[in-house]
């Protein structure tokens, strides 16, 4: 098919075939992607030819795709802004229009792309042409329903179109003029002789009067007429509405598959814009809440899809309730705000249930109206017609029944609960800020069952227990006498003794327990440990348990990697408290102390089950003992230091002794990130030769892999913590690290060269011979940059970073 050869339909309707057939052609297939394009190509020139092609392959093509392809070329020439809309004329579209109406009524089905592509561009055409110059618009479509079912169902459609293109259209893409246009369209279809909605309604309300639960056409039509219903509720007078409301709560009530689409209408009715005394009549006028609470009764308990619909009106009807209370309690209109007042208290049951709800779904539809009944909880008065605070053990009882973890078996999005779950924390520490008191309580209560059902509870009601109890403290940021929540005679320091007593008790199998479970103790722990500084029996059992099978070595690696990074934080907020268990504490460290890489500790890191992010936690926690021990044990902490990194050292000097590789590397830049770790936990100058050993082995790996980028990075953290403990004679003495570090770098490591580089001038400003290793070095840098700004192989990035 040539551009150059004259269109016509026969040739346009293969093309179109070929477009369809070879759309997901590979690549590779060289003649598909051939016939593929010059398909494509011939679609083009006939869209740049004429729209009557178009036309006329929509009326004589058997192929439905070939159908809704040529639709789609029209609604091209039709949509404002395409580059075919300038091409059409108003005989143009009255022409297409002319076509279109009649071919569709010796239509009786459509397949449901074709239908609503074709209604789309109907919509179009009403965008264009009513009500100036296609003012029966509506008249001449709803003259076609009596042809039967099918053009109801296609007039349905077509309001839906008309919806999306001209009520709810996109006022910034197109500008002020598209929208007076729109505007006066739907004022048109409003009001005047050409209006369209009073009619469209009736046509509506017969479908729903007549709907039948065995009849499967009326069903489609009922769900096709409520969904148009829906869309409209929002911009026509409410007078219009109304006489359907009986309707809806019949419909509710006894017609399954219509509920959903029931409920949807419902909210767009208790939605609409109005000022709150309006909003207040029309909800008394509604009587809508004993509607819903008789709902509670009946279906709620057993449709999730329904309760999620029943869940939106009711946030909805909530929020437009507070709203009116707090406009009623400022304007001092007592009657109307304690009408209002009274209607959100009953709403308040049916509010809970679905709070509470198993889906989760459901739930989050009331978040809004629960985390909004924050607000008046906060500015409670004693006079107050509508009491939040009476409601606090539901509120509580639905935010611990949706703190739970979903049950495994569950479909549901982790990243989407945990933003719930973040959500619900937020309420509750509110909560907790504005009545800890009543907080305290319903989690003592809550607690006391849980640790007596410590063994049969589910695993998830105990982690949500837990969670609540972790959270307590975050609400307690501005209370009054906050030290009495620390009191470790306190109520609430108790609770946390009894969770203690409970989870460490000899007879328990501990490594049993669910992860989850297991992860929201170690944190609690963790939160609340002056509780363990006071009590060294609890601080050694937890201990044991921690870096036992219930904590390091468990299963679950969840488990072991929160564990090393717990017991790290709880640790060094003890501080001197763990010097009396120091050497227990070490012995217990000191067999994950073994950074994977050569066959046998390869195979010991295996069994170990941790991985080297979680090591370096322990690391880290080795170098902190060490580190924080007092004065009077010098020499014992000297001895520790030599014991942990002697075989630290011993690897590196093992791995420099094989022939270069990328996995040695790697494994160097490992063993090098765990003895930095170490280091973290010493703070001064040090005499200690086995650090000065440690310079001279960073000092022979990056000799050994002077261009490995992972190398030279653990290198540098290796240097700024020894730049911090040894004399700098001794440091400089290895001044050609710093000369490697410098002439060797690339554009991905000048950062941290020149940052290592600042520490040292900071730190040596007074130390003559660091600036004549500066000297020698800051030249031969330079140069050093200016190559890489210069070179093809650096990108733009690394080359604003050189310069920089």
């Amino acid at each position: 098919m040539a551009a150059q050869q004259q269109v016509n339909v026969t040739d346009l309707e293969r093309a179109v075939l070929y477009a369809f057939q070879y759309a997901g052609a590979s690549l590779n297939d060289a003649e598909s992607q051939k016939i593929k394009e010059e398909a494509e190509l011939y679609c083009l020139v006939a869209k740049q030819t004429s729209y009557q092609l178009f036309l006329q392959l929509f009326e004589v093509s058997s192929h439905d795709e070939v159908k809704f392809y040529s639709l789609q070329a029209l609604q091209e020439y039709l949509t404002e802004g395409s580059a075919l809309h300038a091409q059409l004329t108003y005989n143009m579209s009255l022409h297409i229009r002319t076509k279109l109406l009649a071919w569709l009524q010796v239509q009786d089905s459509l397949p449901s792309f074709v239908k609503t592509k074709l209604a789309v561009v109907i919509a179009l055409l009403i965008r264009r042409d009513y009500p100036d110059a296609w003012g029966s618009a509506f008249h001449d479509l709803l003259a076609l329903l009596p042809r039967g079912p099918f053009m109801v169902e296609m007039y349905f459609c077509i309001l839906n179109a008309t919806y999306e293109e001209i009520v709810e259209f996109d006022s910034t893409r197109y500008g002020a003029e598209y929208a007076s246009h729109n505007m006066k369209i739907k004022d048109a279809m409003r009001d005047g002789p050409t209006s369209c909605i009073a009619q469209s309604f009736d046509v509506i309300y017969n479908v729903l009067t007549a709907y039948d639960q065995s009849d499967g056409h009326l069903l489609a039509l009922s769900l096709a007429g409520l969904e148009t219903l829906q869309k409209y509720i929002q911009w026509v007078d409410i007078a219009l509405v109304m006489r359907f409301v009986p309707l809806l709560y019949h419909t509710l009530s006894h017609f399954d598959a219509l509920r959903c689409r029931a409920a949807n209408c419902l909210n767009q009715v208790v939605a609409k814009g109005m000022q709150p005394d309006k909003k207040l009549a029309l909800y008394t006028s509604l009587d809508l809440v004993p509607v819903l609470t008789a709902l509670r009764q009946s279906v709620l308990h057993d449709d999730d899809d329904v309760c999620e619909e029943i869940g939106e009106v009711v946030n909805t009807v909530g929020l437009e309730l507070i709203m009116c209370i707090d406009s009623f309690r400022q304007t001092n209109d007592q009657d109307r705000y304690q009408a209002a007042s009274a209607m959100l208290a009953s709403l308040m049951p049916i509010t809970w249930f679905l709070f509470a709800h198993d889906s989760t779904d459901v739930s989050q539809e009331v978040l809004e109206v629960v985390n909004a009944l924050t607000g008046l909880l906060r500015s409670e008065r004693p006079q107050d017609v509508f009491q939040p605070s009476q409601y606090l053990s539901p509120w509580l009882h639905g935010i611990y029944r949706q703190m739970r973890y979903p049950d495994e078996a569950d479909q549901v999005d982790d990243a989407e609960f945990e933003d719930y779950r973040r959500q619900l924390r937020s309420i509750y520490v509110n909560l907790t800020r504005m009545r800890p008191d009543v907080i305290l309580q319903y989690i003592a209560t809550l607690l006391q069952d849980a640790l007596q059902n410590l063994r049969t509870m589910d695993h998830r009601d105990l982690e949500a227990c837990l969670a609540l109890v972790y959270h307590f403290k975050e609400g307690l940021t501005g209370v009054e006498f906050p030290q009495q929540y620390d009191d470790p005679q306190g109520p609430f320091m108790q609770l946390v003794v009894a969770i203690h007593t409970a989870f460490l008790a000899p007879h328990l199998n501990l490594p049993a327990f669910h992860y989850r479970t297991l992860c929201m103790y170690y944190e609690i722990t963790t939160r609340y440990s002056t509780l363990l500084r006071i009590d060294s029996n609890l601080l050694l059992l937890l201990l044991q348990r921690i870096f036992g099978s219930a904590g390091v070595g468990h299963l679950h690696p969840t488990v072991r990697s929160r564990s090393c990074y717990l017991v790290l934080r709880l640790l060094k907020s003890l501080g001197s408290a763990v010097h009396p268990h120091m050497s227990q504490l070490l012995q217990a460290i000191e067999p994950h102390l073994v950074v994977p890489g050569t066959d046998a500790s390869a195979a010991a890191a295996k069994a170990d089950g941790l991985t080297l992010e979680d090591q370096l936690y322990l690391f880290e926690l080795t170098g902190f003992l060490i580190g924080s021990m007092p004065a009077a044990d010098n020499q014992l902490k000297w001895q520790y230091v030599e014991i942990v990194l002697t075989p630290q050292l011993a690897q590196l000097d093992r791995c420099l002794r094989q022939p270069p590789s990328a996995e040695i590397s790697v494994h160097l830049a490992s063993v090098l990130n765990a003895m930095t770790h170490i280091l973290k936990g010493f703070k001064s100058r040090q005499t200690q030769a086995i650090f000065s050993t440690t310079l001279s082995a960073a000092a022979s790996v990056l000799l050994a892999y002077r261009t490995s980028d992972i190398v030279r990075s653990k290198v540098i953290i290796t240097l700024h913590r020894l730049v911090i403990l040894l004399d700098p004679a001794v440091f400089l003495s290895r001044a050609d690290v710093l000369a490697v570090l410098m002439q060797c770098c690339e554009a991905n490591d000048v950062v941290e060269v020149v940052q290592l580089m600042n520490q040292l001038i900071i730190q040596y400003k007074t130390v003559p011979d660091f600036y004549n290793v500066l000297d020698r070095n800051a030249l031969p840098f330079l140069q050093r940059m200016v190559q890489l700004i210069l070179s093809d192989q650096t990108n733009a990035t690394e080359k604003a970073t050189a310069q920089k």
